[in-house]
């Protein structure tokens, strides 16, 4: 599993992916939101692919990839590859087998669709959602027109990430027979059996007791695990142009040599001092040729980073998510309408940063000094309308973009979780208006070349 740092029982965590292996493989892209990335989910046995840090996960994919406030369309996106029917294998017995295979199968697809339950809030959060109301509207849904549903809003709403099982993963242009034929392979080709070999080795360790019959089982179920996903994964991510592979552990050797195999550089016939030169090829006819490997299915392994809200928080499993500088809504029914029309194409999504036009009338209350929950929500939504105007301004622009560096990779990690956890706390409205306000400030008084920007609030 992936390094954690911060307390372990904390209530959030964060995904970063620092470290010489990862900055090598980011290096080969000018910028990582137009890449494409494969997140890979383990349905059991990895607890750093479910709960806070599968939402530390969804939320870098959300900040990586989503589309700009001003209007720019990312072209990257994020897939979520709940790894359910293969999981199959892991389920076998030594043969003969007691079970079939489609009845095996059946039980992964189950696990898988209790995993997905299991974690719907971590994927409902950037779309402003959270599982209650979600399961209430959709409770006649199956868990693939519930993941359709979820995959179209994340769409709709310019977020950029998909969730898929793994038969609509294989199932992708027409793969799934083409990665039969790859199958045998890691028994007849030296260098694809002598990795699986290795990895078995390591899974055999991790998973047997001290009995004979429980390493010659676990050798038995790895095997075939094993020479299923690496083409799955490596081959097929490779061909649909997936740039990178998120997961959080380290890279096997079996993806590493099936890489090397089977996605190799084009070499096409080309003139030399006025002659035609062609390159016969020696690779497998099962190989894909790709104008550059280095680019295709790179691994990067996250580092978890938990941290707790401030007191007085409420259950973050109780409230809807924000993104970071995201307006909050004022009212409910906006989400509501788009959960009850799942069939519907009437209902058009909502983008996340429209905002109700809700009266700002003060509470008729006995004070009426205390603003009412819309009107202070609206203050809120305004501040951060201005704030996204103001850092779109020019001259903020152009001072923002002096030097080499314009931003702190950790600091905007730790001012996005801040600014999260004031918009989703108990504090009263007004409260968290001052909040933001004094950080703002705070940061606006420090002394610096844009000094003659600072803001009156």
């Amino acid at each position: 599993m992936s390094k954690v740092k911060g307390p372990k029982d904390s209530v959030f965590s964060s995904a970063i992916f620092e470290g010489k292996a990862n900055g090598t493989v980011k290096s080969r892209f000018p910028s990582l939101t137009d890449t494409k990335d494969l997140v890979l989910l383990s349905i059991k046995g990895n607890e750093q692919c479910e709960g806070k840090y599968l939402g530390a996960l969804v939320q870098y994919a959300v900040d990586t990839h989503q589309n700009k406030p001003d209007g720019v369309t990312s072209k990257g996106k994020t897939t979520f590859l709940i790894a359910d029917e293969i999981y199959w294998h892991n389920l076998r017995s030594l043969p003969p087998e007691a079970e079939s295979e489609e009845e095996l199968k059946r039980q992964a697809l189950a696990m898988g669709e209790a995993y997905f339950k299991a974690n719907l809030d971590q994927f409902l959060a950037p779309l402003g959602l959270n599982s209650i109301e979600f399961s209430s509207s959709n409770a006649d849904k199956s868990v693939d027109e519930q993941i359709a549903f979820i995959n179209k809003l994340a769409l709709d709403m310019g977020k950029n990430f998909e969730i898929m099982r793994w038969h609509t993963w294989i199932s992708q242009d027409n793969a799934e027979e083409k990665i039969q034929e790859m199958i045998p392979l890691y028994k007849t080709t030296d260098g694809l059996r002598a990795a699986i070999d290795t990895d078995v080795d390591s899974f055999v360790m991790r998973h047997r007791d001290d009995t004979a019959a429980s390493q010659e089982l676990w050798r038995h179920r790895s095997v075939n695990y094993l020479t299923e996903e690496n083409p799955s994964i490596m081959w097929l991510g490779g061909s649909l142009g997936y740039n990178f592979i998120i997961y959080p552990g380290k890279i096997l050797s079996s993806f590493e040599e099936t890489k090397k195999y089977f996605l190799v550089k084009d070499h096409k016939p080309y003139i030399r001092d006025g002659q035609s030169i062609s390159d016969d090829c020696a690779h497998s006819s099962l190989s894909t040729h790709v104008a550059d490997p280095n680019k295709l299915v790179n691994w990067l392994e996250p580092t978890f980073v938990n941290y707790n809200p401030p007191k007085g928080d409420r259950d973050p499993s109780k409230e809807k998510g924000h993104a970071f500088f995201t307006v909050p809504e004022t009212k409910k029914s906006s989400r509501h309408k788009q959960l009850q029309g799942l069939s519907s194409e009437s209902d058009q999504p909502m983008s996340m940063m429209e905002h109700n036009n809700t009266s700002s009338a003060a509470s008729s209350s006995q004070d009426d000094v205390i603003l009412s929950s819309a009107s202070c929500k609206l203050i809120i939504s305004s501040m951060i309308e201005g704030f996204n105007l103001a850092l779109n301004h020019p001259e903020i622009t152009q001072f923002l973009q002096d030097g080499p560096q314009t931003t702190y990779p950790a600091l905007v990690v730790i001012f996005q979780n801040m600014t999260k956890q004031i918009l989703n706390s108990a504090l009263d409205p007004i409260e968290k208006v001052d909040i933001v306000k004094s950080l703002l400030e705070s940061c606006l008084h420090i002394e610096n070349p844009s000094a003659k920007y600072k803001t009156s609030l």
